[in-house]
């Protein structure tokens, strides 16, 4: 495997034995004869398709303005029996700062929503207030933040990691509670957690 920094214009990459990538979300500051990536994403675990998979999310995120905190995603194998994941196909944990993928095996399409979903939980849990949270609680319809007596798809904290995915996805798919929806309060909720104007037309 290889070790890669991606910065916002170029890739340099040397040789490493471990299967790590380093990825730079932002822009380097040069000085002093040093040039230092503010912002990282270390990859663990991955194949090239899924590393490249997470490259197609970061490049998004970076297009629409969507600032990301240093995070670790890892990916798991088949054989993981979505155990890291805590019983579900990928899942974020906030104190760590790390996403776990456990979908190896899901269509494509399927891991890029999932993708940009968890990285929409490492955005909102870094961005949002008190006041974010209750207003968007109760715009989205949920049932909860993340009350854990409420299942998972009822809870405000799916529903604004969805909605980032959503605004931020080219090729969107809106998931079951979505569908009742129209596009222009599709689009309110997203402006609601992000300040931003979905990278797509419904």
């Amino acid at each position: 495997m290889e070790t890669t920094t991606r910065t916002a214009n170029r890739w340099v990459t040397a040789a490493a034995a471990i299967a790590v990538l380093v990825v730079a979300l932002v822009p380097v500051r040069v000085g002093a004869g040093q040039v230092v990536a503010e912002e990282v994403v270390t990859i663990v675990g991955a194949t090239g398709q899924e590393t490249a998979l997470v490259d197609w999310a970061l490049d998004l995120y970076e297009t629409a303005g969507i600032e990301l905190r240093p995070i670790t995603v890892v990916f798991h194998p088949r054989d993981a029996d979505w155990e890291p994941c805590n019983g579900a196909v990928a899942y974020y944990t906030a104190k760590t700062r790390r996403v776990d993928m456990c979908n190896s095996t899901r269509p494509d399409h399927e891991r890029r929503r999932w993708i940009l979903h968890e990285l929409g939980h490492a955005y909102t849990f870094a961005t949002m207030s008190g006041h974010d949270i209750d207003l968007f609680t109760t715009e989205s319809a949920a049932s909860s933040w993340n009350d854990p007596v409420h299942r998972w798809q009822n809870r405000g904290q799916e529903r604004a990691a969805d909605i980032v995915a959503w605004g931020l996805n080219p090729d969107p798919e809106p998931i079951y509670w979505m569908r009742d929806i129209d596009c222009g309060r599709l689009t309110h909720l997203y402006r609601t957690v992000t300040g931003l104007t979905p990278s797509h037309d419904c």
